[in-house]
């Protein structure tokens, strides 16, 4: 550092930035102390004989007398006062000189340029970043983070970030139909099935919810892994947990398609995308009518949506109620779904909790879900 830099060290260290307070409080003090010192001084040492002096003025002027004899026994700790205060100042200049206080000590030009003093995902590398610290955000903290910086934007658009955080936040997955049948994912690789979600699912899961304005997609949809091997029969006996006072596990379901379908099982394991409600404007119409307003919402979204089959229709409503104790079909008005298989002429109908049937009528409570099957 070059001599014409260093500003007069006194100026640094004392006077910089004091206020007309400081002023008063500490250097009008020492010019105090300063002039009594030399006042008392002078008294004191002009004196040839300081007793008879002082016992003179004394008579002569009690006030000053008083006041000399007063200062002549005080002069001394005064000065020595006054000496110990200017002492501490320029300690205090030097210490402050040399170690200032965080808050006002100046930023050396390499924090100020350096770009891994702002962001220290410069410095960790991308791998840690990504596994070890963004893939506990969930999908609204992902989306939040994609702001901050081009960098951050950069990871948070990893495509496994996404997949796992909807996995963990929305899905009902084999995690959970493990806790009551592991049999059924047995041959599942739980650490990876999150990667079986598309790696576009962020993209995809907005196509789908874009025909519901205003609503998330969790209030619009359920996303359920099914697994392979899954039949109507073994769900009931699952359902049994909340009716086991029913010969089958379900709410409701007649014996002729137990006897029909309850064997069938699903021939491989897949994701399904299913509104939580029937659709708009679906009720009271055939199924010829119903599968027409399908398509148009396949059309509109871009999402391949078609009708549920009565096993996908069962298993999401078990999986919503059992995840989180909401149901997908209500009694007020009562809700129920067609689904694909025609049965003695009819097609099945699912709804209410668990609730299997077959319809001759297009009643009002009877519409249809759509399903998006990956």
């Amino acid at each position: 550092m070059s001599i014409n830099n260093n500003r007069p060290f006194f100026r640094d260290s004392i006077t910089d930035g004091w206020t007309k307070k400081d002023w008063a409080l500490n250097l009008i003090p020492l010019g105090g102390i300063a002039s009594v010192a030399y006042e008392i001084g002078s008294a004191c040492l002009s004196s040839k004989d300081r007793t008879s002096k002082i016992s003179e003025d004394f008579f002569k002027s009690p006030i000053q007398s008083t006041l000399k004899k007063i200062a002549q026994c005080l002069w001394v700790p005064i000065v020595a006062c006054g000496v110990l205060k200017l002492v501490c100042f320029i300690v205090k200049a030097c210490w402050n000189r040399c170690f200032p206080p965080a808050n006002n000590r100046p930023r050396k030009e390499s924090q100020v340029s350096d770009p891994r003093a702002k962001d220290p995902c410069i410095i960790i590398p991308e791998d840690v970043v990504v596994t070890h610290i963004f893939s506990y955000f969930n999908p609204h903290e992902l989306g939040v983070i994609r702001s901050v910086t081009k960098r951050w934007n950069e990871y948070a658009n990893t495509s496994s970030l996404w997949q796992a955080a909807i996995y963990k936040e929305i899905a009902f997955s084999s995690h959970n139909w493990a806790q009551w049948d592991k049999d059924l994912v047995k041959d599942v690789d739980l650490t990876k099935e999150h990667l079986s979600l598309p790696q576009n699912i962020v993209e995809e899961l907005r196509r789908s919810y874009q025909a519901f304005p205003g609503k998330s997609i969790t209030e619009t949809h359920v996303l359920v892994r099914m697994p392979k091997g899954l039949t109507i029969n073994k769900l009931g006996e699952l359902a049994k947990t909340y009716f086991p006072r029913n010969t089958h596990g379900y709410r409701d379901i007649w014996s002729a398609i137990v006897d029909e379908l309850g064997d069938k099982p699903a021939d491989k394991s897949q994701w399904l995308l299913m509104t939580k409600d029937v659709l708009p404007g679906s009720r009271s119409k055939s199924y010829g009518q119903q599968k027409t307003i399908i398509d148009e919402l396949a059309k509109t979204t871009g999402v391949p949506y078609q009708a549920l089959t009565t096993l996908e229709a069962a298993a999401c409503i078990f999986a919503k109620y059992f995840l989180s104790k909401e149901r997908l079909f209500s009694d007020s008005p009562r809700t129920y779904t067609r689904c694909q298989e025609n049965f003695q002429g009819c097609q099945m109908v699912v709804g209410g909790l668990l609730c299997v049937y077959y319809d001759y009528y297009d009643f009002d409570d009877i519409g249809v879900a759509a399903v998006w099957k990956f």
